[in-house]
């Protein structure tokens, strides 16, 4: 198998162009190429053609879709009530985002919660952060949480949000999603609409909270990997080859541990707002050895 670099490189132009990618500044495929040395160059070529990029365009119509699930799974469109039972929904919705152990002003779940005001219809008030999310519905308020993100990757930044504890009242109570979802004094429906989800994310998901509906627009499953044997980008007897070209370009370029991409996932994916770090690392690391395709921010 063997993709022409000449070739390859045109049609990059053409994405700039067609304004698919962004500028060479932003997306430098002409500069990451030259990383690599003569005998890393299919692989570097085959990589390149493979490399999936999400502009905020597309990412936004992908997060449409997302929400767009979950209107069908609310909603009876065979009934003539189909639109009172979403403005019944969105009545008793939180909408909140999944965040890391730390959560930052700059996490993208913040851009996908002020987004959801729009496509999902909600008002200001019902998009809420983890804490005040647990505490309404520990007492009743809503019915229902909307968890918005753009990744799923192995699905364990999720868990740790499910599970994280918040304490609020006085006298003081501590719950958590997987708490208040057990003891709520009413039903709680539990969504989660992320842009794109793994294989592995959801897997983790369903074993850790079951209760919650996983509504991606776009699941990918294990032959979106690189290193997988399933790979949907070359035929099986390519992986072994460019798993042994990425491991060598990798410790040239410095690398650590994580150059399969964080919990080995080996995707290709970048979006205009960030690079997953299931993402392989030589898409976006930076060193004085490496000029990065995509930088992270």
């Amino acid at each position: 198998m063997s993709i022409d670099k000449e070739m390859l490189l045109a049609k990059c132009d053409f994405f700039v162009e067609a304004q698919l990618w962004p500028t060479h500044r932003t997306l430098d495929f002409q500069g990451w190429l030259q990383n690599f040395e003569e005998d890393e160059m299919e692989t570097a070529v085959l990589l390149l053609s493979h490399f999936i990029y999400y502009s905020n365009e597309l990412t936004q119509q992908l997060f449409r879709y997302a929400i767009s699930k979950l209107v069908s799974q609310v909603c009876d469109f065979s009934m003539p009530s189909a639109q009172a039972q979403w403005d019944e929904f969105t009545k008793n919705v939180l909408v909140t985002h999944v965040t890391g152990e730390d959560p930052n002003p700059s996490d993208s779940g913040y851009h996908f919660s002020r987004m959801s005001r729009q496509i999902v219809g909600v008002e200001p008030t019902q998009i809420v952060t983890n804490e005040e999310a647990i505490e309404r519905l520990s007492f009743g308020d809503s019915r229902a949480v909307i968890f918005v993100d753009d990744f799923v990757g192995s699905g364990k930044q999720f868990c740790e949000t499910w599970d994280r504890t918040h304490g609020f009242g006085n006298p003081a109570r501590h719950e958590s999603f997987s708490t208040v979802t057990e003891n709520a004094q009413v039903d709680v429906a539990t969504f989660y609409c992320p842009v794109i989800c793994t294989w592995k994310g959801n897997a983790a998901i369903k074993r850790r909270a079951p209760r919650v509906n996983v509504l991606a627009a776009h699941d990918i499953d294990e032959s979106y990997s690189v290193f997988s044997e399933a790979c949907r980008f070359w035929p099986a007897e390519y992986v072994q080859k460019i798993e042994s070209d990425i491991r060598k370009a990798s410790k040239r370029a410095g690398i650590g541990r994580d150059w399969r991409g964080f919990n080995d996932l080996g995707l290709t994916i970048a979006f205009e707002h960030c690079i997953p770090d299931a993402t392989i690392p030589l898409f976006w690391h930076e060193s004085r050895n490496w000029v990065p395709l995509k930088k992270r921010s």
